[in-house]
């Protein structure tokens, strides 16, 4: 065996190896992904007002749907909103800021152990402070794997997370106030659909829901659709984005976009409009060339046709007068 045989040759186990390995990584995360944390929190969302010094207690539940016994532990937080797709994030650390209530809340029990298809309950108990400001409190409390029961397979612990997101309101004057910072069409299409973005800023100590809808009127002024906004919660001081569709594809001419929302305690109202033009230009020239050849063929065919002369009774007899002599 030559030298430049036994290279390809360990060249190809090297190759073969490393392919081997990367099937082996692939196969390991699989394995990983399915003994991700699987469960039912009831309920995903909790939302309600609360006095100062008021105790107000709940109950939580969570199932195991999984084939295998779940150790769990039980903790509040706190989360703060960055995006404009309102995505919480949550903070280890207790937050010290004006919109925090994690540290407003106690639960019973702490640690739970789920047999696969089990459901149990968690008393969630939240102790106002007396000297509560006015305004947005937020916390979540999270399912997570006991660290110390927790091991897959491949040795490493699997942390994913769920929960319930708590939004509590305490009552009194607040600063409500919003407003549409983007209201955006297309200035110009060729056909529909029509993509239409909302983006609201909510400048409220309070989070809000704005409720209402988007009319679209043809040049007629008629309402040829009306567009729900999906009701969702702007957390303070964020934006959210909102994504709307004209799904029609044939249109044509101009077209307004109006706005109509209201949020807040007493319905304070947002407006937006904006305008778009739908025109389709290449079908319009097609149209046209298509009647310009038409009316072209039309034209020729009339310009070679043979005329047929035009003779009177009294021209004929000359004319067979004429022929015999």
């Amino acid at each position: 065996m030559t030298k430049i045989q036994k290279k390809k040759i360990l060249k190809n186990f090297i190759f073969g190896f490393w392919i081997c390995l990367g099937f082996s990584i692939s196969y390991l995360g699989f394995v990983k992904a399915v003994k991700a944390l699987t469960v039912t929190v009831i309920p995903p969302r909790l939302e309600f007002t609360i006095e100062p010094g008021q105790v107000i207690t709940k109950t939580l539940k969570v199932k195991n749907e999984t084939k295998d016994d779940l150790y769990l532990k039980v903790a509040a937080y706190d989360f703060i909103v960055n995006d404009d797709a309102g995505t919480p994030i949550i903070i280890e650390e207790e937050l010290d800021n004006r919109w925090a209530a994690s540290s407003w809340i106690q639960l019973s029990p702490t640690q739970i152990k789920l047999k696969p298809g089990q459901l149990a309950g968690v008393q969630m108990t939240i102790l106002a402070p007396d000297n509560a400001s006015p305004g947005s409190r937020y916390a979540a409390v999270l399912y997570s794997p006991d660290a110390t029961q927790t091991i897959d397979e491949t040795g490493s612990l699997v942390d994913p997370r769920t929960g319930t997101l708590v939004y509590l309101t305490i009552p009194g004057d607040v600063k409500q106030d919003a407003k549409v910072t983007k209201f955006q069409v297309p200035k110009f299409l060729e056909y529909g659909p029509v993509n239409i973005l909302t983006t609201i800023t909510n400048l409220s100590d309070i989070h809000i829901t704005p409720i209402g809808q988007i009319s679209i009127k043809n040049m007629f002024g008629k309402t040829v659709e009306n567009l729900a906004l999906q009701a969702t919660n702007i957390f303070p001081y964020t934006s959210r984005d909102f994504e709307n569709t004209f799904a029609k594809k044939w249109l044509f001419g101009r077209y307004q976009t109006q706005l109509t929302a209201t949020y807040g305690t007493t319905g304070q109202v947002l407006l937006a409009t904006a305008y778009l033009w739908v025109i389709p230009w290449k079908l319009i020239i097609a149209i046209m060339a298509i009647i310009i050849i038409i009316f072209t063929i039309i034209k020729l065919t009339k310009k070679n046709k043979p005329q047929k002369l035009n003779t009177t009774p009294s021209e004929e007899l000359k004319n067979k007068y004429s022929d015999n002599r």
